[in-house]
């Protein structure tokens, strides 16, 4: 009898306190729909070759696929890609900013 109440203890332990996840599963594309109605120019497919497109002011991200990349990539000597979680709460995660002041200072 006394083994049943310490197996009843430890499941009861064990269920209360369990992880649980506090938010959604919708990963990368999480907010795709909302921005892309609200911002419907800040998310693009580029209209030119993808290897040609330059760096300037304006905030836009470029809708692309990993061939296209690898592509461009050939081409260029040297390369960094950065991949971004917005909600990264690791040391090893780093803003965008420094990552393009990092790559700057290096070219």
């Amino acid at each position: 009898m006394r083994t049943f109440w310490v197996i009843l203890l430890l499941v009861v332990i064990s269920i209360t306190s369990s992880c649980f996840i506090d938010g959604s599963f919708r990963g990368l594309y999480s907010y795709y729909e909302v921005t892309k109605s609200e911002y419907p120019n800040f998310i693009q497919k580029p209209g030119a070759d993808l290897c040609e497109l330059t760096s300037d002011d304006s905030i836009i991200v470029y809708k692309i696929n990993g061939s296209e990349l690898k592509n461009c990539l050939r081409s260029e000597p040297k390369s960094l890609v950065y991949f971004w979680d917005p909600n990264c709460g690791a040391p090893f995660c780093v803003p965008p900013n420094f990552a393009q002041e990092y790559s700057t200072e290096k070219i």
